[in-house]
C-alpha cells in the first residue's frame, strides 16, 4: 500500500518565498504543513503515522521502529512501514480490511493489492518448478512418463541392488539436488533419505529409484507448501549467533 497525506507542522518553520511569489519587503512564508523534501518532513510524517497506529493498539518494534505489531490470543497482525510504502499481513483477511479502513480515515491510501514488489525485492510464490525441470534435464528424462508415487510398491533397497554404477557422479549429483529439494517437497523426503544411503556404493537399482522420484516430481512439478491462515503452525526465525555484536545498527 502507498500513503499520501500532508502533515501539520509541529514547530514553527519559515522559508523565503519560492520563485514567482512576491511578498512585501521583510516578509517570509510560514509553513502550515510539512513540506516534502524538507529535513523535518520525514520525522513529522512518521510521528503522525506512528501515533495513529499506536492508537489502534499496535506496538513499535524493539529493533525496527517501522515494524508495528498487534498480538491477541488468536492472531498476530504485522504492519511494516518504509517511507510511504506499507505491508500489512495477518492470518485473517477481515482483520486486514478493518485496519485498512481505520488507516484510510486518517490518510489518503492506495491499495496495491497482493504483495509482488517491495523495496526492490520481488515477492514470488515459489514451487521450485524451474529447479525440478533442471533436474529432469540433467537426468535426460524430460520426455519420460510421470509416476503417480515416488516409491514403487513393496520396494526395499539393499546395498547390492543391481550392478554397480561405473561412474556414480551423476547419481550423487541428482541425490544431492533432491536432498535440497526436500526443504519444500517433504513428500519425497522418505525416498530421498533411502537413496542417499548409497552415495559411495551406488547400483543400478538405486539409480532407477532416483529416476522414479524424478518422474514423480515431473507430474507434481508445480506442487508446493501452502500455509493456511487457519493453521496452528508457529513460524520461528533465527539470526546469526553474532547478531548482537553489531552495536552500530542495533
Amino acid at each position: 500500500m502507498e500513503l499520501y497525506e500532508p502533515v501539520v507542522e509541529s514547530e514553527e518553520v519559515y522559508m523565503t518565498p519560492p520563485p514567482g511569489v512576491s511578498l512585501p519587503p521583510g516578509h517570509v512564508c510560514r509553513l502550515r504543513k510539512a513540506l516534502y523534501e524538507r529535513k523535518q518532513a520525514p520525522r513529522a510524517w512518521f510521528e503522525k503515522f506512528s501515533n495513529k497506529v499506536i492508537f489502534l493498539s499496535f506496538t513499535t518494534g524493539t529493533y525496527d521502529s517501522g515494524l508495528f505489531t498487534r498480538t491477541t490470543d488468536s492472531r498476530t497482525r504485522l504492519l511494516l512501514l518504509y517511507m510511504n510504502g506499507m505491508i500489512i499481513t495477518e492470518s485473517d483477511y477481515v482483520g486486514i480490511a478493518h485496519l485498512k479502513q481505520a488507516l484510510s480515515s486518517s490518510f489518503e491510501m492506495k491499495d496495491l493489492g497482493k504483495q509482488h514488489y517491495f523495496l526492490g525485492l520481488e515477492v514470488l510464490s515459489d514451487t521450485a518448478a524451474n529447479y525440478t525441470s533442471d533436474l529432469l534435464s540433467k537426468a535426460d528424462i524430460t520426455n519420460n512418463k510421470v509416476a503417480s508415487t515416488p516409491l514403487e510398491h513393496n520396494l526395499h533397497l539393499a546395498p547390492n541392488a543391481g550392478s554397480p554404477l561405473k561412474d556414480p557422479t551423476l547419481y550423487r549429483q541428482l541425490v544431492g539436488s533432491l536432498v535440497y529439494l526436500t526443504v519444500t517437497r517433504p513428500d519425497i523426503a522418505y525416498m530421498v533419505h533411502n537413496v542417499s544411503q548409497f552415495m559411495s556404493a551406488s547400483c543400478s537399482d538405486h539409480y532407477a529409484t532416483v529416476l522414479r522420484i524424478l518422474r514423480y516430481l515431473k507430474g507434481t512439478m508445480f506442487h508446493g507448501l501452502f500455509f493456511s491462515c487457519t493453521s496452528s503452525l508457529t513460524l520461528r526465525g533465527f539470526s546469526d549467533a553474532d547478531w548482537d555484536f553489531n552495536i552500530t545498527t542495533y
